[in-house]
């Protein structure tokens, strides 16, 4: 998720901020380092599977969940805890994806993830708490670059492993890298390299599910071109930008290759007014994102693609509240439909997960784990005295872009 704030210099330059949709992950190639005496500063598993990347941030000795968003300049914090905060450092306009507007930005109180104590900076006031709906996870803000400013970030997905270590003693080798560089107009790292022929400058978000975002003069001039092809309608989504409203779109590359990836078939958003590579491309990748070297490394894995989960159970689900509901049933029927879901309706059950365990997580692992099988389920609606028990007959894996 792209969330930038700006100096106080560039306070009239306008902003923007993106809600971002979701997904994450796969597996099995593998990184190898040389280490000068390595300085890790800490460590975590993470799912292979595309999963947004959550670390726990410790605040006056409580731990809160945070969403990793290299896509995002500074800290933020969910309004219900700005008692945690310090002196207020003053209110700057934020850019990203979405609708402008201030936020009040504050200094750092001290702050922990394991045993390492996270850099001093600014934290923002920024409301996470509509992810709830749609990972079913409470998020308490977001952990952005301005952490990872005397650090390398190591994303390991082949080995399960998110590190951060010393810039200074840790060497990547057998990997690829590319210059990198914080944006000028939003602070958040990028990397510059050609698409279609044209040096593209896009950011690495690992807080966004897109596979590829283009800003929208590009993305129109990609599809005259015949290097994209318009999903459904085409130009049918209006979105808000820094530059007013315009019709938005999603599309599939038909041709081309970007950092050893073939493109074609891959999903690419028109985001308005930015480029970005968000964590469905990354999983292509074992990386390492060392801004203070100003280098991004990457090694090609021999990864699965991730599923379309939503379609192989036939309806797409949220996580408002405490509970699991359905969001919407796929077009033209499914596996849902067939055995009477609807609209609106509450999971109780999904398999062997319980309604405590549901999340966008667990049931992406699940659909993974059980493409092709029958599986129990069960739900409730309102107005009903009992709930329905089912047999949901999950469709054989349906991936967002092909194997390649």
């Amino acid at each position: 998720m792209t969330v930038s704030i700006l100096p106080a210099r560039e306070r009239n330059e306008g902003g923007l901020m993106k809600i971002p949709a979701l997904l994450f992950a796969v597996c099995i190639c593998c990184v190898h380092y040389g280490a000068i005496g390595e300085d890790l500063f800490y460590e975590q598993p993470i799912p292979a599977r595309p999963i947004q990347m959550v670390v726990p941030v410790t605040i006056e000795g409580k731990a809160h969940s945070f969403l990793l968003d290299t896509g995002a300049n500074v800290y933020t914090i969910n309004p219900h805890l700005r008692k945690e905060l310090r002196t207020q450092l003053g209110t700057f306009p934020m850019r990203g994806l979405g609708r402008d507007g201030d936020i009040e930005v504050f200094a750092t109180p001290r702050m922990l993830l394991g045993e390492w104590r996270l850099p001093e900076g600014r934290m923002g006031i920024f409301d996470s708490t509509p992810f709830k709906a749609a990972l079913g996870i409470d998020l308490s803000g977001i952990f952005g670059n301005e952490a990872l400013k005397g650090v390398e970030m190591s994303v390991d997905f082949d080995r399960g492993r998110l590190k951060f270590i010393s810039s200074d003693t840790y060497i990547a080798k057998g990997m690829n890298w590319v210059p990198l560089r914080l944006s000028a107009a939003r602070l958040v790292p990028t990397i510059s390299a050609k698409l279609a022929n044209q040096d593209v400058e896009f950011s690495i978000d690992t807080g966004t599910n897109d596979c590829i975002g283009i800003a929208h003069e590009r993305f129109a001039k990609l599809v005259s071109d015949g290097v994209i092809e318009l999903d459904g309608s085409g130009m049918a989504v209006s979105r808000e930008t820094a530059t007013g409203k315009h019709r938005a779109a999603t599309g599939r590359f038909t041709r081309g290759t970007f950092l050893g990836v073939n493109l074609e078939k891959m999903p690419v958003t028109d985001t308005g007014t930015v480029e970005l590579l968000g964590m469905m491309f990354l999983i292509n990748f074992n990386f390492i994102l060392d801004i203070p070297a100003g280098r991004f490394y990457y090694q090609k894995r021999d990864a699965e693609p991730p599923i379309r989960h939503h379609l192989m159970m036939g309806m797409a689900l949220t996580f408002p509240g405490d509970r699991c509901e359905v969001l919407a049933l796929a077009p033209g029927g499914g596996p849902a439909a067939e055995i009477g879901i609807q609209k609106g309706d509450r999971i109780l059950k999904f398999g062997d997960l319980a309604a405590r365990e549901l999340n966008y997580s667990s049931i992406y692992e699940f659909c993974l784990k059980h493409a092709g099988k029958i599986v129990d389920v069960e739900f409730f609606r309102e107005g009903k005295n009992e709930s329905v028990k089912a047999k949901l007959a999950i469709r054989e894996k349906q991936y967002v872009f092909p194997p390649q």
